[in-house]
């Protein structure tokens, strides 16, 4: 059962990334198809924006090149996307919550290699995403 601080918290996430982050276009594909007869791949994907943190370079100490890499960064994304919206809404259905989001950084393509989430208790405050380029 969640406790009083939950939603103060995730409230607090969402203020914070609001107050220093940015929004992010990440893309997905969403499916691709072979064409027998031309010998072409075709791929359908779908876009979605998020709110989340400035992005964050990973210590000196914890790159090890197989874990993390130089290069690497993070991004918090908060669980509350807005006052009234969520990462549970259907607007971000087609955003995944796990490796192989596509973020777009300053014109830069970064994928995620891993999303850890950040609890608050029972709740999933934010979700803390290893990017690579």
């Amino acid at each position: 059962m969640p406790g009083l601080l939950d939603s103060i918290l995730l409230a607090q996430a969402f203020n914070i990334c609001n107050s220093l982050g940015k929004t992010y276009s990440c893309t997905l594909l969403a499916s691709q198809s072979f064409d027998p007869d031309t010998g072409l791949v075709s791929s359908s994907s779908s876009t979605v924006s998020v709110l989340g943190s400035p992005p964050m370079d990973y210590e000196d100490a914890l790159i090890n090149e197989k874990d993390f890499r130089r290069g690497d960064v993070r991004v918090i994304v908060p669980f509350k996307q807005s006052e009234t919206t969520d990462l549970d809404s259907s607007a971000f259905t087609n955003f995944v919550r796990g490796p192989g989001q596509r973020f777009t950084i300053d014109g830069k393509e970064f994928v995620s290699v891993a999303a850890m989430p950040m609890y608050s208790g029972e709740n999933i405050a934010a979700y803390e995403y290893q990017l690579r380029s």
